[in-house]
């Protein structure tokens, strides 16, 4: 099997939501153009060129890993529960995660850029720690 480029770290270097480009994934062929590695979804080659020519890019476009931040959260307890604020670059910014309780005030958490907003880019596995060792 060839090598799949990742649609999730495709998103990111395009700064496209991922519901966009699962819309233009849906006029390309599976097997083909695009295939599923497990649950993640990667493009081929023939792919990639094909989504460029409907995204519109005509300069080759480098895809990189997956991009990390770490973020201070300064405040854990948002009326919604799917939203803390962290302060990131001097910034204060509303971060997407999955579940508010593991939050708590002042500890790091792991960022990543999703279309225009920033999401968790790892889960806490229990209250107040996060990973950050290998950032």
């Amino acid at each position: 099997m060839a090598e799949l480029t990742l649609e999730r770290d495709l998103a990111t270097s395009l700064h496209l939501p991922r519901k966009e480009l699962s819309q233009h994934r849906a006029e390309m062929k599976k097997g083909e153009d695009w295939d599923t590695n497990g649950r993640a979804i990667g493009y081929t080659d023939t792919g990639l060129e094909k989504l460029h020519a409907l995204l519109g890019l005509v300069n080759e476009v480098r895809v990189d890993g997956p991009t990390m931040f770490v973020a201070k959260v300064t405040w854990a307890k948002v009326r919604n529960p799917r939203l803390i604020k962290a302060e990131f670059e001097g910034k204060e910014i509303l971060v997407r995660i999955r579940n508010q309780s593991l939050y708590v005030n002042g500890m790091a958490v792991v960022i990543r850029k999703d279309g225009p907003g920033w999401v968790e880019a790892r889960r806490p596995r229990r209250k107040g720690y996060v990973k950050t060792d290998d950032l």
